[in-house]
């Protein structure tokens, strides 16, 4: 979308929507971050849209909620 979420906001609305508190369910190992890593990573769907005419209509909390009704739907 172009739109910039971090990961952290990505799990914390995932896990909201399916009623849970993400911090009861996951660890974060500080010892795993690496230093070089970038805070910030944003797609580009510019080819997208030029090829084939693309461009997303979901934003961040439409997409968790696809994506989240499709893994309840498979636990059904």
């Amino acid at each position: 979308t172009g739109v910039k979420h971090s990961l952290k906001e990505f799990l914390e609305k995932t896990f909201e929507i399916v009623g849970l508190n993400a911090w009861d369910h996951v660890d974060a190992d500080k010892s795993l971050l690496r230093p070089s890593d970038i805070n910030t990573r944003v797609g580009d769907a510019a080819k997208a849209q030029k090829i084939l005419g693309w461009k997303s209509k979901a934003n961040l909390i439409e997409l968790v909620k696809k994506l989240t009704s499709s893994a309840q739907n498979v636990n059904e």
